[in-house]
């Protein structure tokens, strides 16, 4: 696939880990909400690399890879939103009329704009999409400032702009858990992403730091290994109890740290955890599982909001529901309908 070539199949695992763990998150409580900026710390790390790769760039580049990264996302967004938005007016008994309605007012989330503030849709039926709308906002910026000024903004700018967002939530929220919620001048959700944007390039600098060491001893190997798994569990065990507060942002360094020793490649697991990761598209699925797992929760929750639901169901519900639509999109990519989408809207390749 292209632009996954550069990725290790350690990196997919630890995404589809964290896939799981939103999809947990939504159906069945815990803290799972923070492998959210795990994925900004991805975004932010691999936008880093990619600008490393072409210091002569410049903004107009920035917006391209933007459009070329969202590319690859709306064939599933776009279709899963439709089919949800007809489901749950079929179920809800809304008629053409009210579906239609419902289409109106959530075109604006469907398009992930809401983050903008501007019609972020009446009745937030699709407000699981706020991380990527954050992102698709924040990445042109965020790739021009690493074009433009590379070195002040990775060794300055970018450390300090997450220590203060971070510090912030944590003085005026006590937690991370901030997505679509309107603070009177900026969707919350736009200062986690950039916290975890910034932090993503700060893992870049480290795992590039880690790579270029000498070669480890055996010792110096399994030592990575263990304080990679040591922090996987910790950070695994935290998400998995119902504690929320300043503990998240320990939680987030622990995950920044699996972030940089995975893409490092330098740890005595990495080998064996890197054949797993390519015996399937498991970078692939879990953002099928992450742009279609929201559905499952609101449409077994339409007619009786405030029951349980029944954890090892839902999950499946919502692996085999991304599966279906993994297999969709591939199907439609051997048809090339997105290639003709694309050329239809002037989006880069």
């Amino acid at each position: 696939m292209r632009g996954r070539k550069a990725l290790n199949g350690e990196i997919e695992l630890l995404r589809l880990l964290m896939a799981a763990e939103i999809v947990l998150f939504h159906g069945v409580g815990g803290g799972g909400y923070l492998a959210v900026d795990f994925f900004f710390m991805l975004s932010g790390c691999f936008a880093a690399r990619r600008a490393a790769r072409h210091p002569g760039a410049g903004c107009r580049e920035a917006a391209a890879w933007t459009l070329a990264k969202f590319a690859r996302i709306y064939p599933y967004v776009l279709p899963v939103c439709a089919v949800h938005l007809l489901l749950r007016g079929a179920i809800a008994g809304l008629g053409a009329a009210g579906t239609l309605r419902s289409l109106l007012y959530e075109s604006f989330q469907i398009g992930l704009l809401s983050a903008s503030g501007l019609f972020s849709g009446s009745h937030n039926f699709l407000s699981h999409l706020w991380y990527l709308s954050c992102l698709m906002m924040l990445l042109p910026v965020f790739y021009s400032l690493l074009l433009r000024r590379r070195e002040a903004f990775l060794y300055v700018l970018a450390p300090l702009c997450a220590l203060f967002c971070y510090g912030y939530c944590a003085r005026a929220y006590g937690n991370i858990l901030l997505s679509h919620e309107w603070n009177g001048f900026l969707l919350l959700g736009m200062i986690r992403a950039w916290a975890g944007l910034c932090m993503g390039a700060c893992v870049s600098l480290a795992a590039d730091r880690l790579a270029a060491l000498p070669p480890l001893t055996r010792a110096g190997r399994a030592l990575l290994a263990a304080i990679e798994l040591c922090g996987l569990a910790g950070a695994c065990a935290y998400m998995a109890s119902d504690a929320m507060g300043m503990l998240d942002f320990l939680a987030i360094a622990l995950l920044a740290l699996l972030a940089a020793i995975a893409l490092s490649a330098r740890s005595a697991v990495h080998a064996a955890l890197d054949r797993a990761g390519r015996l399937f598209p498991f970078g692939e699925f879990s953002l099928a599982l992450y742009a279609s797992h929201w559905t499952i929760p609101m449409l077994m929750r339409a007619r009786t909001p405030e029951a349980p639901l029944p954890a090892l169901p839902y999950l499946l519900c919502c692996l085999g529901y991304a599966l279906l639509w993994m297999l969709l999109v591939r199907l439609m990519r051997g048809l090339h309908l997105g290639r003709r989408l694309r050329a239809l809207l002037f989006l880069p390749k």
